[in-house]
């Protein structure tokens, strides 16, 4: 009798369990298909649709451009406009903005109901290049810049520099190695401070390092070696007036034998 008993207490509670789990089946089906059509509407809603021609209005907002070209930060977002602002693939599009040469770092931000906001921080040029892809035809040189990390920028409409030229870098290197070069005239150019504003190139393409300055009305070419960079130079222009009497028409020197100055041409 006992086993009879707790069998039918057993039964009613497999009912109940049944019965239970149906209802929570039930509601988890109907906050399903209310999430979706809630979902359905704010995608069919025009009011977050990033509108077509939004490119100059208050829903597109791009800040932070002083150098970088604004049609390439706007061909990255080219296929989001006239769609759902939740459809925008932000990561996505801030990698592709990362890959534009004056960016070297991006954020956007999704503002409801349908506003982007894009803010670009840009690299620092810190040197002028002399571009070619054929060293025998120096006539299809052309100019760019470089930052502190080795990244090669397209020189900019309407933006005026005052920086030395950086020769021995070629734009086929790796990005470490241009960036060793940079830094590499970077520190000779901090030891040379008091000068620089006379010195106009820097040849780091060599082991022993060239500068290019204006003195005295002449423009000349100094190898100064792989140290001493101040004590050389200072020693040169110190000596220049009688360098000019023995050789009044040498524009090349070497200083690289301490005491020592030798004329080239």
């Amino acid at each position: 009798m006992k086993k009879t008993g707790h069998s039918a207490r057993a039964k009613r509670w497999n009912w109940r369990l049944w019965l239970r789990g149906i209802w929570w089946l039930a509601v988890l089906a109907a906050t399903t298909v209310a999430a979706l059509e809630a979902h359905r509407a704010i995608l069919d809603d025009p009011r977050f649709v990033l509108s077509p021609g939004a490119e100059d209005s208050a829903e597109f907002v791009v800040e932070g451009l002083r150098y970088t070209s604004r049609d390439r930060v706007m061909q990255v977002f080219a296929d989001d406009f006239g769609k759902h602002i939740a459809l925008v693939p932000v990561e996505e599009r801030r990698l592709r903005l990362l890959g534009i040469d004056w960016v070297r770092d991006a954020s956007i931000s999704r503002i409801w109901p349908n506003r982007l906001v894009v803010r670009i921080s840009e690299r620092m040029p810190v040197a002028f290049l002399r571009l070619t892809r054929d060293p025998s035809r120096p006539e299809t040189a052309h100019p760019a810049l470089i930052d502190a990390e080795g990244v090669i920028l397209r020189q900019p409409e309407r933006a005026s520099f005052s920086f030395p030229l950086l020769a021995g870098v070629d734009e086929r290197e790796p990005e470490e190695k241009r960036r060793e070069k940079v830094r590499r005239a970077q520190r000779v150019l901090d030891e040379l401070d008091e000068w620089r504003g006379s010195i106009t190139d820097v040849d780091v393409g060599a082991t022993d390092l060239t500068i290019t300055m204006e003195t005295g009305g002449s423009v000349v070419e100094l190898v100064l070696g792989k140290q001493k960079y101040r004590t050389r130079l200072r020693d040169f222009l110190d000596s220049f007036g009688e360098i000019r009497k023995v050789s009044p028409k040498a524009t090349s020197f070497d200083l690289r034998i301490d005491g020592r100055i030798t004329a080239r041409n």
